[in-house]
């Protein structure tokens, strides 16, 4: 990805989602390691090797085009940092770094920017149905639902969301985090969406022909 574009990205999504996670905090202190134009350029750098490391590996030519999850789970892996596992710093009332709680802001930041990434690479892309980006940039990406096994405690209950992140961070800390792992859950993630866009578009066609 080009720089300009890149920073694009950084302007319309990340910014957001870091100013988010950083005024969220109401009970510690949240702040990035970096400032803005600092972090955004490091992510870049890492962005870059992560691709060109998957390239290498995969043996994918130079000019043959990744698709969106690849560039997503790029995106995803240069954020936290595979160096020491979190971009955010997280201190308690007392000035005490909380260490886990720095791969939770981290993780779930850069959960929130590259969904948004997605997103916009959905919308703009002229291959798919118009139909189907509109339906995106209306509804966002479509969360699959939890199976719950645990339905008599509601206070186990969770989110998809919350546990892939658990997933995420738990492979991060034992050195498995890698971008084809983030390109499949990426990916799926992508497919849950279609089914909802065929679904919503089937009820609407049922309607129109009773």
């Amino acid at each position: 990805m080009e720089k300009p574009i890149f920073d694009d990205f950084w302007e319309k999504t990340a910014k957001k989602e870091i100013t988010k996670t950083i005024n969220a905090a109401r009970l510690f202190k949240t702040e990035p390691k970096e400032n803005d134009i600092n972090f955004r350029d490091t992510v870049y750098s890492r962005y870059q090797c992560e691709r060109e490391n998957f390239r290498k590996k995969t043996g994918i030519a130079e000019g043959n085009r990744l698709d969106r999850h690849k560039v997503s789970a790029f995106f995803y892996a240069a954020f936290v940092d595979n160096t020491d596992g979190h971009s955010f710093n997280v201190f308690n009332s007392r000035n005490v770094r909380l260490k886990d709680a720095e791969y939770i802001v981290t993780h779930e930041t850069a959960f929130n920017v590259v969904c948004g990434i997605l997103e916009n690479f959905i919308i703009n892309d002229n291959e798919v149905e118009a139909s189907y980006r509109k339906y995106v940039e209306n509804n966002g990406l479509t969360e699959p639902k939890l199976i719950c096994f645990d339905k008599i405690n509601v206070n186990n209950q969770t989110s998809y969301k919350a546990e892939t992140l658990k997933q995420l961070i738990l492979a991060q800390k034992e050195g498995k985090l890698s971008v084809s792992l983030l390109a499949v859950f990426f990916s799926a993630f992508e497919r849950e969406t279609i089914n909802s866009y065929e679904l919503a578009k089937a009820a609407v066609n049922l309607q129109s022909n009773p």
